[in-house]
């Protein structure tokens, strides 16, 4: 792939979507595929033929559609984020520990993958294979949407929003990434927005009673849509809440977060759970199960605020 005078090669397969004008486009859908030496020695199928891919890539446009003030705030902050997430350079130098910043816009990020996770899953659950076909070599089994749980540490581990799993993709130190490729690296919003993608569509699907045989892609897809209006108008009206992280970081217990972005990512599903509620205000006995195994930290600051049939 030629960009201007450089030749550029990349070692791994992977797509994105991008609303920045590139000679006069709005909107671009770009491929990067396989290394040449990776591409002589793979036999996997041509990545931008990959449905799921493009599916996933269309539900990024769709989420800064429906949500365009959320995402222009994500990309502003994270571009004037001294250090993101993503570093690509050793992760400890000289006995150093190398530190990221969390900010709002890693939060977004998160939702916006899980979003588009969704919107890929919702594509296909009907007639084609609902997996992501992914050739990538790191986490893409675990961002199966309807796979339920993560292999890590070497043991499975349920896909949830633990305090474990808050702990690490809060913390101000780059830690490094697993060694097992199927570990997914929980400092990536990739790997949050896979949980946030199998927790609603579990949630959402109990609420309408979603099975194999009958699946309730149409009512999910409504729900998850209006949970995104819903997150950009409460991210719109506290913004100055959520955006400021705390002075002392987030190095204490999880349910102590109780301001910046962690707390938009609470209260963010928070309003998941709203939208979950029955005709008579209640959740279903398995949907306070889901909430119990995916939100444990949450559950327990939320105790009171829903009933269960």
């Amino acid at each position: 792939m030629k960009q201007g005078d450089v030749e550029v090669r990349h070692d791994l397969d992977n797509a994105r979507w991008t609303n920045r004008k590139r000679e006069n486009w709005d909107y671009i859908l770009e491929f990067l595929p396989h290394s040449m030496e990776n591409l002589r020695n793979s036999n996997l199928k041509e990545f931008w033929l990959q449905l799921g891919v493009i599916s996933h890539e269309a539900g990024h446009h769709l989420f800064a559609d429906r949500a365009g003030r959320l995402k222009a705030d994500a990309t502003s902050i994270s571009r004037h984020a001294e250090q993101g997430v993503e570093i690509e350079t050793s992760y400890f130098s000289g006995g150093k520990v190398v530190l990221r910043d969390v900010n709002i816009g890693n939060v977004i990020s998160a939702i916006d993958e899980g979003y588009a996770d969704l919107v890929a899953h919702f594509t296909f659950s009907s007639a084609l294979n609902p997996y992501f076909q992914f050739a990538l070599d790191r986490t893409f089994e675990a961002r199966r949407v309807n796979k339920t749980h993560i292999v890590g540490n070497g043991q499975t581990e349920e896909k949830a929003l633990n305090a474990t799993v808050l702990q690490h993709f809060f913390s101000h130190q780059r830690l490094p990434r697993p060694q097992n490729t199927y570990s997914p690296d929980l400092q990536d919003e990739h790997a949050i927005g896979a949980i946030i993608a199998n927790s609603l569509d579990l949630f959402f699907g109990q609420k309408f009673g979603d099975s194999p045989s009958s699946p309730k892609v149409t009512q999910k897809y409504q729900h998850v849509n209006q949970w995104v209006t819903n997150i950009q108008n409460l991210f719109m009206s506290h913004k100055s809440l959520y955006s400021s992280v705390p002075t002392s970081g987030y190095n204490q217990d999880p349910a102590n977060y109780n301001s910046g972005p962690a707390k938009f990512l609470e209260d963010a599903m928070w309003e998941a759970v709203k939208l979950g509620l029955g005709e008579k205000g209640t959740l279903k006995r398995a949907q306070c199960e889901t909430l119990a195994a995916k939100f444990p930290v949450y559950v327990s600051k939320w105790r009171g605020l829903y009933k269960c049939d």
